[in-house]
């Protein structure tokens, strides 16, 4: 997604319910002043009956710097310029989707992050992580996620993650370099994580994570994104720099 200053170009995402034929399109367009602070989002659903339940950001004028470091640090020396940076914000909204079924309601959460690299190799150290956790367990085996993935895409081509399970069957557009990963260590009925070790490969990393929990029953998501922020400082026993993890959680919660 090209990124500019007070604006961006909406991006869809699709979810339909499988045999009941509803479909969920989203539209977010992120505004904000203060980075560490939850800013709100245009966001508008083009179904009726489906409900925006919280929406917020990050600021898109002020983002949240990040750093990485150099693939090898000491053998062969790091150039100048291999470690990468770059900034970033984040986005979270919460829906819920209405069907027929009296026993069970359905509820979907989206995390979003927004990157840009300003120096640095694609595959540079830089370990980036967002996770959706909700407070109240699934049915059953009835929730999805966005499944781990290795892109086939361009930088700044979509490459669509499919999420199928139960009545949810969606596909969830990201941007991330060809040939690099994004891994799920943790899934469950109560939510999902998705991790990348080379921050400086994302574009756009936009995770889904979605359930059926019973009747009358609200689940409170929250959202975790964990950022990288390495430095390096100098060692007088090994004569060299070394690089130190540091890492900038932005966390927030919908009712």
């Amino acid at each position: 997604m090209t990124q500019t200053r007070g604006f961006v170009a909406p991006t869809v995402i699709v979810v339909a319910l499988v045999g009941i034929g509803l479909v969920v399109a989203t539209m977010l367009t992120p505004v904000g002043k203060n980075p560490l602070a939850t800013q709100p989002a245009n966001a508008q659903l083009t179904i009726c009956g489906a409900l925006i339940m919280g929406t917020g950001c990050t600021s898109q004028a002020s983002q949240i710097r990040w750093a990485g470091m150099p693939k090898e640090q000491t053998s062969p020396p790091a150039l100048p310029g291999d470690d990468p940076k770059g900034t970033v914000y984040v986005c979270w909204t919460k829906y819920e989707i209405k069907d027929a079924d009296t026993k069970a309601d359905c509820y979907a959460a989206v995390a979003e992050s927004y990157w840009t690299v300003k120096q640095g190799r694609l595959d540079a150290k830089a370990v980036a992580s967002q996770r959706i956790s909700s407070s109240v367990a699934a049915i059953s085996s009835t929730y999805a996620a966005t499944h781990a993935f290795t892109s086939s895409q361009a930088c700044t081509v979509n490459f669509n993650v499919p999420v199928n399970v139960g009545i949810i069957s969606a596909n969830v557009p990201v941007k991330v370099c060809k040939g690099y990963k994004v891994t799920r260590p943790a899934y469950g009925t109560t939510g999902a994580t998705w991790t990348s070790t080379n921050a400086a490969t994302l574009r756009v990393l936009r995770t889904m994570y979605a359930e059926e929990v019973p009747a009358g029953k609200v689940p409170k998501f929250t959202y975790n994104f964990t950022i990288p922020q390495y430095t390096k400082k100098w060692d007088e026993g090994l004569g060299r720099w070394e690089w130190v993890s540091h890492l900038v959680f932005q966390n927030f919660a919908s009712r």
